[in-house]
């Protein structure tokens, strides 16, 4: 899945990246760094992947 969808998905679900970052304990700035493909962080995906419900290897699938 594109960054831009993965974006998407997360806003009409109402979750903010700084939710996601304050539920690992991390900067909203590393959340964005992911969604924006400029960082990697398994642990930052499943984060994104759990608050949408998701599989990680649906929204990253390689």
């Amino acid at each position: 899945m594109d960054n831009k969808k993965i974006k998407s998905l997360l806003v009409a679900n109402g979750i903010k990246q700084t939710d996601i970052a304050k539920r690992i304990g991390v900067k909203r700035c590393t959340v964005s760094l992911v969604l924006n493909n400029h960082s990697e962080s398994k642990r930052v995906k499943q984060a994104i992947a759990d608050a949408l419900g998701k599989n990680v290897e649906l929204l990253w699938p390689h």
